[in-house]
């Protein structure tokens, strides 16, 4: 044994790292037990979204009811509250559909169908990052349902569901 504390040695101390990577065949299914996590996720993905379209909607309601209150006070050189409560229904409307056709990718997901669909739909649910309303979740979903849906024990999933 060497007194050098630097030297490579064998000896593994209870703080060393061991990788918790699978190895061999195993590789391939762990990667297909993560498509529920992710329609999962997906789903609830969904659900918060259509309740940022839900929120925008309204709040788009509330801005043409104040805009026709006599009562409320308006600033002299203001911006005109009309084009703000159109801009707050294209923005729910937008939301409103990606959420939607997320909520779709995650249902097919779980029934192992249309894995290009859930691919595009991971790319075009980043729309929703703009609002900075779980932007980084919708960013972390994208990273992690990509990761997944390219691999090739995947495909042939997908591929297997369908012909059952």
């Amino acid at each position: 044994m060497s007194s050098n504390p630097f030297s490579d040695n064998n000896q593994q101390g209870p703080y060393t790292f061991q990788s918790q990577v699978p190895h061999g065949d195993g590789g391939g299914d762990s990667y297909i037990k993560q498509l529920p996590v992710i329609g999962i996720l997906t789903i609830v993905q969904a659900s918060l979204e259509l309740l940022l379209g839900v929120m925008l909607a309204f709040g788009g309601v509330m801005i043409g009811v104040m805009q026709n209150n006599p009562n409320i006070m308006r600033q002299q050189n203001g911006p005109p509250m009309f084009w703000m409560a159109v801009g707050y229904g294209i923005a729910a409307s937008v939301i409103g559909i990606v959420a939607l056709l997320r909520l779709t990718s995650g249902i097919m997901i779980l029934r192992r169908r249309g894995r290009m669909f859930s691919i595009v739909m991971s790319l075009l649910g980043l729309v929703t990052v703009f609002t900075c309303y779980c932007s980084l979740t919708s960013i972390g979903l994208c990273v992690y349902s990509l990761i997944v849906l390219i691999q090739p024990s995947v495909i042939a999933e997908y591929e297997r569901a369908k012909t059952t």
